[in-house]
Formats: C-alpha cells, structure tokens, sequence
C-alpha cells in the first residue's frame, strides 16, 4: 500500500471519528429534539410498548443521553489523536488500538440492543461499525503483512 493510500484511510477515519464525536455530542445536547424522534420513538416501543417514554423515564433518558453522548465524544476524540500520529506513522499498537475499541464496543452494543428487541439502535451501529471496520481492513497488511513494520511500536 502506497503512503498516498494509508493518507486516504487515515483520512476516512478522521472524518469518520469526528463524525462520531459530534453524534456525541448531538446525542448529550438534542436527545430531546425531533432530531432523534425516528430512534427514540422506536427505542420506546421496544422497551414499554410506546412510542412515547413513561414520566419517571423522562429524567433518566436525559441524564443517560449525557453520558452516552459524552462518552461517545470522549472515544472518538481519543482515537482522532491516534488515527492522527502514530496510525499515520503505521505503528502497530495505534491499528490494534483502533480494532479493540470497535471489538470491545461493536458486539456488545449491538448484541445487547438485539437482545432487548431495540432493533433500531442495532441498526444506527452498522454505519459507525462500517466506517471504522472498512480502513482497518484495507490497512491490515500495511500494518501486519509482509513488508509492513517488524517493531511493535
């Protein structure tokens, strides 16, 4: 793979992390918007039979979006500081980073949300999943086939 062709997926990922850390921060500070009526209604029918959550879930939804978005900003914006030296130096440690993160995140969040029959919140994880899963791919050998660097660093 060409340095030209490393730059491009290391490009791919930055915008899609900054991606990521804005849906954060949009999920922290607009989860009671029409903005997320398509996924919160759903997630509602899921899990009380309504698309509409019951009183006493109103203020928890709203201090757990914080979290949750806060948390997804927090991922993402770490991650940008390794997609942007040490993945683009094509540091072992920074592609295996990458790929545990998705792995540790990927199965559980969307299993569990099957699990629940929260359908829609499996769905929303296939475009993130896709666009950090597809660089990784395209970049494996880069990283670990023959030719790539021999030192873990």
């Amino acid at each position: 793979m060409t340095d030209s062709r490393l730059r491009f997926w290391q490009w791919w990922l930055l915008v899609s992390l900054g991606m990521q850390a804005l849906t954060g921060y949009l999920i922290a500070f607009t989860l009671h918007t029409g903005l997320w009526e398509w996924h919160q209604s759903r997630v509602g029918l899921a899990l009380w039979g309504s698309g509409t959550y019951p009183a006493e879930v109103r203020a928890y939804r709203m201090w757990i979006a914080a979290v949750l978005g806060s948390t997804m900003t927090a991922w993402a914006v770490a991650l940008l500081w390794v997609v942007a030296v040490p993945f683009a130096r094509r540091e072992r440690w920074a592609w295996l980073c990458i790929a545990t993160s998705v792995l540790v995140w990927a199965p559980v969040d969307t299993g569990l949300s099957l699990l629940h029959g929260v359908y829609v919140n499996a769905l929303f994880n296939v475009l993130p999943i896709m666009m950090m899963a597809v660089p990784l791919a395209a970049t494996w050998r880069q990283f670990f086939g023959r030719g790539g660097r021999s030192t873990f660093r």
